[in-house]
């Protein structure tokens, strides 16, 4: 969720960390792909995403409600359809609240998104060089499409220290903590 602020020149967002168990996921590393004319052509389209539940909980449940308030008094008080990233859904077996974050991996090269915007991906997001052999004069991959990984240790005197974590390694039904 942000917007362009005119009198700072900057955006303005607003980041919401929920922790929920894996339901689905699309995580990288991509696979090299059999024809890689019809994977540039995909480029708009090729992200990341994790869906995560509470599978009932009354907590993430209290917390998707209040996420779904939060994110309604913020866009009202922009244009419609000027603010998006809240995307909630009860799973269609279960019933449950799913919680859907995504990125994309590329951003489209213009006036305000230039070549030079680009960064390199993670050795663990893409350890084939798939994504970044995709990077070209039409998009790019900007700070705004960048997905960390990380883990989390907490350290004998209570402190926490957060590691690069292989994104191949989370698993459905994990217990992880998404900011968005």
């Amino acid at each position: 969720m942000s917007n362009f602020d005119v009198d700072i020149g900057a955006m303005d967002e607003v980041i919401f960390r929920l922790q929920g168990i894996v339901s689905d996921k699309m995580l990288p590393p991509m696979a090299k792909p059999a024809f890689r004319d019809r994977t540039v052509k995909q480029q708009p389209y090729l992200r990341t995403a994790i869906a995560i539940t509470g599978l009932g909980d009354i907590v993430f449940n209290k917390v998707m409600e209040k996420l779904e308030e939060v994110f309604l008094r913020f866009a009202n008080n922009f244009p419609a359809d000027s603010v998006s990233g809240y995307d909630p859904v009860l799973h269609k077996d279960t019933g449950f609240n799913v919680f859907h974050a995504h990125s994309q991996y590329f951003t489209k090269v213009s006036a305000y998104q230039d070549k030079s915007d680009n960064i390199g991906f993670h050795p663990l997001v893409n350890p084939d060089n798939v994504l970044a052999s995709m990077v070209g004069d039409s998009f790019i991959h900007a700070i705004d499409n960048k997905v960390q990984f990380l883990r989390r240790e907490i350290l004998p005197d209570g402190t926490a220290r957060y590691y690069s974590y292989n994104p191949a390694s989370i698993r459905i039904g994990d217990i992880v903590e998404i900011s968005v």
